[in-house]
């Protein structure tokens, strides 16, 4: 196939163009062995910045869950039973002179510790009424049964379920087909 003069030209053109390109333009194993070694020294940087954070991440869930503990630990505490010679660490004891003679000793717990004392025992009657309301609502799951379940039930159920002997005679069996007119 001979080329015109006009394809000639536009192929010239174009071969001029592609040698322009490649001489100013750099070369592909160049631009690829450039742009490997970047990825690799973009790698390398160990980025302070992200080690401190970290760092200030894991010391505050470590301290938060320490106090979890904490108070995990004094709310499972039972409460002291407080005999009567016995003076509880946030109690103060006051001696009252009576009119024998004699001092009487008064013990005045600390308003913190009696709003421990509540607090706790206000929260096991919480815990006493929900153990209480589950047990309700199990006897009630237990007990259900779908409003549904008469409609799946009826009369023939029998003959659905039975099922016939293979020794019966072929009258018999015939019995439990239903009885169509021919």
């Amino acid at each position: 196939m001979e080329l015109v003069g006009e394809e000639k030209r536009i192929r010239a053109l174009f071969s001029e163009l592609r040698l322009e390109n490649e001489s100013v333009g750099p070369r592909f194993a160049t631009v690829w062995n450039r742009a490997e070694l970047g990825t690799v020294a973009r790698r390398r940087p160990f980025r302070l910045s992200l080690v401190y954070s970290m760092a200030l991440i894991a010391c505050v869930a470590i301290f938060s869950f320490a106090l979890v503990i904490r108070n995990w630990r004094v709310s499972q505490n039972p409460i002291a039973q407080v005999k009567d010679d016995a003076v509880t660490p946030g109690a103060t004891a006051i001696q009252i002179p009576t009119s024998e003679g004699r001092e009487k000793v008064v013990k005045q717990e600390s308003g913190i510790n009696r709003r421990l004392r509540v607090q706790k025992l206000a929260a096991r009657r919480q815990a006493e009424l929900i153990a209480r309301k589950a047990a309700r609502d199990a006897a009630a799951i237990s007990k259900w049964q779908s409003p549904t379940s008469a409609l799946l039930h009826s009369p023939s159920d029998e003959v659905f379920t039975s099922l016939p002997q293979l020794d019966e005679s072929a009258n018999e069996l015939k019995s439990f087909l239903p009885k169509t007119p021919q």
